[in-house]
């Protein structure tokens, strides 16, 4: 179970605006289906290196293109 935000020791991280609708038309389009074609074909989970890999591929193209945001260089510390 992940820990509420008031669990989080580290109070300057940035707050996160969430478009609802936006976010729910997400998980229709991308997230259900994904989930589905992966109970259908469980062959097609990746492991957690190549999530890895894939995010640290897209996260040099961002900075390439300049579009690269400030992230943590490391996780928050969280009370369990």
């Amino acid at each position: 179970m992940m820990p509420s935000h008031r669990s989080l020791k580290n109070h300057d991280l940035p707050t996160i605006e969430l478009d609802h609708e936006a976010f729910n038309t997400w998980l229709r389009a991308d997230v259900l289906p994904a989930w589905d074609a992966l109970k259908a074909d469980p062959s097609r989970a990746l492991t957690g290196e190549q999530v890895r890999a894939r995010v640290r591929v897209k996260l040099q193209a961002m900075a390439h293109d300049g579009d690269v945001r400030r992230f943590p260089t490391s996780a928050p510390t969280m009370e369990k």
